[in-house]
């Protein structure tokens, strides 16, 4: 490639952020490489958690980007490439403009897949129908088995280019430094003899009834109870916290269960919760994986689950068994954290842990300006 190349990516939901930023942080270290970053909302959020430079449309309001204003950047910076978020059209907003206005003028477009969960729904037209009408030109995924799963939902195979996932680059980093532990531990005051435990809600009962979800046989309020209960049984001394959605946070959360202390919606960053904690429990959140890679004890409760519509790649896989009852969960609580290792470093190796993810998916992102310009 000859002269200096141009990239605009956006997103908005906070999973398409944690996967996009470590790209773009991997690509403005190349040389005649110019990125723009565009996010608002809780993709803001993690930028600027992690002290990644970004513009923001709204300027910090509650306003929603618009088309046309997506339009005007697009004509305005004049990218090579557009690096929306793969979020789904039906939600609207920054991501489903960037990737229109990529079709639209003829740029090429890569997405980055940022969970292992609701693959089709993302790409497919809520008013035409059309199943493909919003895939990007090239997908970046996560490993072999999410191509099977993507080719068995009707992505073409040659639109798939495997690189791991990016936010495992910095998943990674995070969890090598031991300090980072203690100083999670130390924020939460954990008490001596302590056990932590920190439970990742995730607004399934909001997102049924807006539509935005199917519904999958259980909710949050019906696996935090079954957490309760196993709780209520145990003679442990523990610390529980308690992590909601920053925007829909519902759960009646008492503030001791048994031998539990509870505490509910700190302060601590995702990353620094999964750190701190000895087990990490939850239903489909991605950041279960992200827990499993780093080492963690996991549960999975899932009470009830439509096995067809299980989103945790780690239950689906058979990594991880689901959790149903309140004494299944109270016998996982008490059996030895030991991991299976063999299958830890299988997990690893197809995830990309060992392989920087970032750097892969930079990689593709300049194949294609390459092919592009060629």
């Amino acid at each position: 490639m000859n002269g200096a190349v141009r990239i605009l990516a956006g997103t908005v939901p906070p999973g398409g952020a944690s996967c996009l930023f470590p790209v773009v942080q991997e690509l403005r270290r190349r040389p005649n490489v110019e990125v723009q970053l565009v996010g608002h909302s809780h993709a803001a959020d993690v930028f600027r958690e992690h002290g990644v430079e970004f513009v923001d449309p709204t300027q910090g309001s509650t306003d929603r980007v618009t088309d046309p204003a997506v339009r005007k950047l697009v004509s305005r910076f004049e990218p090579d490439l557009i690096v929306p978020g793969v979020f789904g059209p039906a939600h609207g907003g920054l991501d489903h403009y960037l990737l229109r206005a990529a079709q639209d003028q003829r740029i090429p477009s890569l997405g980055i897949l940022d969970a292992w969960m609701n693959y089709a729904k993302r790409f497919a037209d809520p008013v035409s129908a059309a199943p493909l009408a919003y895939l990007p030109d090239r997908l970046a995924v996560m490993d072999e088995q999410t191509v099977a799963e993507l080719v068995a939902e009707g992505i073409p195979r040659e639109r798939l280019c495997v690189t791991g996932h990016p936010f495992l680059s910095v998943v990674r980093r995070w969890s090598e430094d031991h300090g980072n532990s203690l100083r999670a531990r130390s924020a939460l005051h954990v008490e001596p003899g302590e056990r932590v435990l920190a439970f990742f809600s995730e607004p399934i009962r909001w997102g049924v009834q807006e539509g935005l979800v199917d519904a999958v046989g259980y909710d949050e309020f019906i696996a935090f109870g079954l957490l309760e209960a196993a709780l209520a049984r145990t003679a442990e001394r523990s610390l529980l916290v308690v992590k909601e959605h920053p925007k829909r946070a519902s759960l009646e959360v008492a503030d001791r269960i048994r031998h539990t202390r509870v505490v509910r919606n700190c302060e601590l960053s995702m990353l620094d919760l999964v750190t701190a904690a000895d087990v990490v429990v939850g239903m489909s959140s991605t950041v279960l994986v992200y827990a499993y890679l780093m080492g963690r004890k996991v549960l999975v409760i899932q009470p009830d689950l439509r096995t067809e519509r299980d989103c945790n790649m780690l239950t689906r896989r058979g990594i991880l068994p689901n959790l149903r009852t309140a004494a299944e969960i109270e016998r996982a609580l008490e059996a030895p954290s030991d991991a299976d290792l063999k299958t830890l470093r299988a997990v690893r190796r197809a995830s990309g842990w060992e392989n920087r993810p970032d750097v892969r998916a930079a990689d593709c992102a300049l194949e294609m300006c390459a092919a592009a310009m060629a």
